[in-house]
């Protein structure tokens, strides 16, 4: 009776002993369990701090670059302007620099090569030969007697022809007297012209 009074405490010793274990064991599978999802549960939210970090990082970055060249702009536009200023300063003063003598002499001056006409230069003709006292060579009657006077008078020369048309009444044909001109248109004496049918008419001259 001891015996088995013995073994039953020992028994339940053991089944206590394996129950506790048991238990334990049961204890630690559900805290690794609770590790682990607190694990990846830590896991994620890093990575979706990380994300979100990195994504804030860029938006920071994209927005300081805005920043930077709307900065920029700005100065090369406030650049642009102060030497578009200074240019017209500059102009300005060299405009208000110009003497009012000056400005009123250079309008005078406009005014007065406007004013003045164009005067065209006449070309200037080369003085034609005057022929006073000598036969003119450019009148219609000197190709008859080629500036050779032969008689002063004009009767004296009507004389001679009509001696000269009864030397030969075949061969001759008329007589007439020509005056010979100067560039005035002065008589200066009489030429005689034969016409003949042999050709030779002025050898009745020498007769």
């Amino acid at each position: 009776m001891f015996k088995s009074l013995k073994l039953s405490k020992k028994a339940k010793i053991i089944g206590v002993i394996i129950l506790i274990l048991l238990i334990t064991f049961s204890s630690i599978l559900y805290i690794i369990k609770i590790d682990t999802n607190d694990v990846d549960n830590i896991k994620e939210n890093k990575n979706n701090v990380i994300n979100k970090t990195s994504a804030e990082n860029k938006e920071q970055d994209e927005i300081q670059t805005n920043k930077a060249d709307t900065v920029i702009n700005s100065k090369n536009d406030n650049v642009t302007s102060s030497e578009k200023k200074e240019q017209d300063k500059t102009t300005t003063n060299n405009s208000n620099s110009i003497p009012k003598n000056d400005i009123s002499s250079s309008q005078t001056i406009t005014e007065e090569q406007i004013e003045q006409p164009i005067i065209e230069t006449p070309k200037q003709e080369e003085p034609k030969p005057s022929y006073i006292g000598v036969p003119d060579p450019n009148h219609p009657d000197y190709s008859f007697h080629n500036g050779v006077i032969e008689e002063s008078d004009k009767n004296t020369c009507l004389s001679k022809g009509e001696n000269i048309s009864f030397i030969d009444t075949v061969d001759i044909i008329n007589t007439w007297c020509v005056p010979v001109r100067d560039g005035q248109n002065i008589i200066l004496g009489y030429y005689l012209v034969i016409k003949c049918n042999s050709g030779n008419c002025n050898k009745y001259k020498t007769n």
